[in-house]
């Protein structure tokens, strides 16, 4: 996962009274996995990150202003950022939101600066097969150093779910993989490369690299 340090530009309310003002006069609330900052008179909530243990479908708190694609991420596993006044929502797998706590206990930069955390996506240039597929940073959420902390105190506190919802996660995607390799090769091809795999992986990887090439037609 990509993860930036980089100097927060606030787009609160803090840009006009300052950080402590917002300190002094803001708690933080948690309520089922909710951290926001929350103001108890006004009820008005700046930004706020949760962690969806499990899919929340058909809830009716998303926000009004967000577009289809950020609705299905409300609802989706893992950990949801958002933020009101730039209209974002951004959402990790829980082992990209493991890597983000990982990140605040090894490192003391975002402290000072905050840090800019994303979505990792790979760029494909199909009308340019010469061009190199680029890793970006989608839907980049600037959270500033006391933001930073809210996050690495709930990243925290869930540690031990973000782990079980990893596992979860990673055996999913196995699946997936699994059943993509016997579209592309053909099951009985790809049982023969499963089994070569466990006894030379180098040399399975070589001929499964090999079979991919004639597949797509360079070879």
């Amino acid at each position: 996962m990509s993860i930036e340090g980089a100097t927060t530009l606030d787009r609160s309310w803090s840009t006009y009274f300052g950080e402590q003002w917002l300190r002094d006069n803001f708690v933080v609330q948690e309520k089922e996995g909710v951290t926001m900052c929350n103001n108890d008179e006004q009820n008005d909530h700046l930004w706020g990150a949760r962690i969806n243990k499990h899919g929340r479908y058909g809830t009716s708190d998303c926000p009004k202003w967000a577009n289809p694609r950020e609705r299905e991420k409300w609802e989706e596993r893992g950990l949801i950022l958002w933020d009101h006044e730039s209209e974002q929502i951004t959402r990790l797998w829980a082992g990209q939101a493991l890597q983000l706590l990982e990140h605040f206990r090894t490192t003391d930069d975002w402290k000072q600066h905050g840090v800019i955390v994303g979505e990792p996506a790979t760029v494909l240039y199909i009308n340019d097969p010469e061009k190199e597929p680029e890793d970006v940073l989608d839907c980049q959420f600037e959270l500033n150093p006391i933001r930073a902390q809210e996050v690495f105190d709930l990243l925290q506190k869930n540690e031990a779910t973000l782990e079980e919802m990893n596992e979860r996660e990673e055996e999913e995607r196995s699946r997936a993989l699994n059943n993509c390799y016997k579209i592309l090769f053909g099951e009985e091809v790809w049982d023969k490369l499963a089994r070569f795999y466990e006894v030379q992986p180098e040399e399975a990887i070589k001929a499964a690299q090999e079979l991919l090439a004639i597949r797509f037609g360079k070879s």
